[in-house]
């Protein structure tokens, strides 16, 4: 079944205390769960699935976790579902104002009110990229669907746009030098509010960006070139997106309170389709060339009194869910337009909604535990960033010491490893950042070719011979690894095995 999840954010009233996590059926509005004493910033609410569910629609539901990072402070909490208390609290850096886990359920990127982008690794809680991204505060980050780029955005009035593959693998990121972006987009005026990305491959997806300069840009996500920018009437504040699963259209909230529905679209009297803008066209919300009118009511959503800050809609589309500065969420219907049911307010803004399946395993065994999803978990997220190795000898010296591998657990959670973080460092080096690791065997390999052009065939032969023996080093030390990991799967399985 599909379940909507609503975060509170920070209240004026500071009498209100925390606020609250709140879980319910969609279709029914029948309440499921709540999460306690938590004070979410806006976009900075995740869901973290079971591995067995990373690649699935059914985020939520049993072994599922639910990650919320705290207002004005430098906290993460993490729920498991089932459990209105707080499992852990992760002590950041800093504030974090956004977060968004990569597709794969890998990597947490997050954004702070320093202008800085974070980028964890989930598996080992290793903080992996640093990077001072934006010289304002970051307050959306978005990942494209096949997890390949990151895109953020910030009061800076830009959108920045990185390769994965050259944020991870590059070593003056691994140095903390920071990250120079694939696109840097500076075509809003005012601060932005939301981005968001298409469905598909980078290579063909839309990237979409909300301003309070009462514009939404849409830009090819593999080249950065402007298709399309949308215009609201009299400039209104755009305070939240949505882009619906097929991208037929846009819905667009704003400052007052209202809602535009933006069809990607329009057609004729013989029942042709013809897509809107492109090569960098502006658009009215009214429709191309058409004079903005803002009391149509087929492109208004009205019924929010006060600016809608989060919106989210149904896995088909039909259902639209939207949330506002007072608390208040109301549930529509996409085709006509108006509010079916209204949730239960939340005691301060509404800063996040997310719309997923729940999955109800319906077996379990011994203590509540499901016989059909591995609990997921999340390690204590590092502070200091993580400085890959540049040869196979700290690799190995990863390795040393592994044969008594022990977790310490507090509280239900795990708060420390032996061989002290050695084994798990050296399982993100191989996995996150493989281009640091296999630089020596490119640089045997390149230093053979280049002696084999001054020296002779004789010398090449010795270069050939460094280089196998390197790449040999580098599968015994694969071959260590593998095996300290499946110690470590084993080990994990027999823990929650017994706690859950």
């Amino acid at each position: 079944m599909e379940v909507v999840i609503t975060a509170g954010g920070p209240s004026e009233d500071a009498s209100d205390g925390p606020g609250f996590i709140s879980v319910y059926h969609l279709a029914t509005e029948q309440h499921i769960q709540t999460f306690k004493s938590t004070t979410c910033s806006r976009s900075a609410l995740a869901l973290l699935p079971p591995l067995s569910r990373t690649q699935s629609l059914h985020a939520g539901g049993e072994g599922s976790l639910v990650l919320a990072a705290q207002a004005g402070k430098p906290l993460l909490h993490v729920y498991r579902w089932g459990k209105e208390a707080v499992e852990a609290r992760h002590v950041l850096p800093e504030d974090l104002l956004c977060i968004a886990l990569s597709p794969d359920g890998v990597h947490l990127a997050a954004g702070t009110p320093s202008g800085k982008l974070y980028v964890w690794g989930v598996r080992s809680g290793a903080l992996l990229v640093v990077s001072a991204a934006h010289y304002g505060p970051v307050r959306t980050v978005a990942w494209s669907s096949d997890g390949q780029v990151l895109a953020s955005g910030s009061d800076d009035t830009t959108c920045k746009v990185w390769r994965v593959s050259g944020l991870f693998g590059d070593e003056d990121t691994a140095a903390g030098v920071p990250a120079k972006p694939t696109y840097d987009l500076n075509h809003h005026t005012h601060p932005l509010t939301q981005i968001a990305i298409g469905h598909g491959p980078s290579q063909s997806a839309r990237l979409y960006t909300a301003s309070t300069d009462g514009t939404i840009r849409i830009y090819n996500l593999a080249t950065g070139e402007p298709l399309t920018t949308l215009s609201l009437p009299a400039g209104q504040p755009v305070t939240a997106i949505l882009v619906d699963s097929l991208e037929r259209s846009l819905y667009a909230a704003t400052s007052n309170g209202h809602i535009y529905s933006v069809p990607f679209f329009t057609g004729d009297d013989r029942g042709l389709m013809t897509a809107i803008g492109g090569r960098g066209e502006i658009v009215g919300v009214g429709g191309i060339g058409e004079a903005v009118d803002d009391t149509a009511d087929d492109l208004v959503l009205r019924g929010h009194t006060a600016a809608v800050t989060a919106l989210a809609a149904s896995l088909d589309g039909s259902r639209l869910v939207s949330g506002d500065a007072t608390g208040a969420i109301f549930v529509w219907d996409a085709a006509s337009r108006q509010v079916i049911r209204k949730l239960k307010s939340q005691s301060g803004p509404v800063s996040s909604i997310i719309v997923t399946l729940f999955s109800n395993p319906t077996t379990t065994t011994g203590q509540g535990k499901s016989s059909g999803d591995t609990q997921s978990y999340l390690p204590q997220l590092k502070r200091t960033l993580f400085r890959p190795a540049n040869d196979l000898i700290s690799v190995q010296a990863s390795l040393q010491d592994d044969d008594d591998l022990e977790v310490d657990f507090d509280d239900g959670c795990i708060t420390d490893r032996h061989p002290p973080s050695r084994a798990i460092a050296a399982q993100a080096e191989l996995d996150d950042w493989n281009a640091p690791v296999q630089a020596p065997v490119n640089r045997a390999k390149a230093g053979g070719a280049d002696k084999n052009e001054s020296a002779g065939a004789e010398d090449t032969a010795g270069e050939d011979v460094a280089a196998a023996a390197a790449a040999a080093k580098l599968a015994d030390a694969q071959a260590q690894l593998a095996a300290l990991q499946q110690k470590y799967d084993a080990l994990e399985r027999e823990y929650v095995s017994s706690k859950f």
